[in-house]
């Protein structure tokens, strides 16, 4: 099995451009009818180039290092670890106990954001952690 299979694609895989808000970023991931921990930021081309995880957002907050009307590009996480679309679910679980990861971005060959792997996505799998 593939992790493309599981991954949220489409309307549940929250994304922004660079210039969003972090109010924008939270409004996107709220809006997704899967739950999602993160969402992606990609280019025009909607290609990957970072990630904002709501536990990395809650700190920044929390330690007045950013504000609702900072853009995501001040706080992301450029050139995240991400996932082939064509990598087996096996091998997505070993990077995420490697990296202790909660969401991975897929993408394709060209760098074109595909979807989103959760670990919950995993769980529900039967991998455990």
């Amino acid at each position: 099995m593939l992790a493309a299979e599981i991954m949220l694609t489409r309307d549940n895989c929250p994304r922004v451009l660079a210039q969003a808000a972090l109010g924008d970023c939270f409004a996107a991931m709220s809006k997704v009818p899967l739950r999602a921990g993160a969402v992606c930021v990609v280019d025009n081309q909607n290609k990957l180039i970072g990630i904002i995880t709501q536990g990395d957002t809650f700190r920044k907050l929390m330690n007045a290092q950013a504000t609702l009307e900072s853009s995501a590009a001040d706080f992301m996480t450029a050139n995240p670890k991400h996932l082939s679309d064509s990598i087996r679910i096996a091998d997505t679980q070993k990077i995420v106990k490697q990296y202790r990861l909660d969401e991975l971005p897929v993408v394709d060959k060209a760098g074109e954001l595909k979807g989103l792997v959760d670990i919950q996505d995993l769980i529900a799998e039967g991998f455990e952690f």
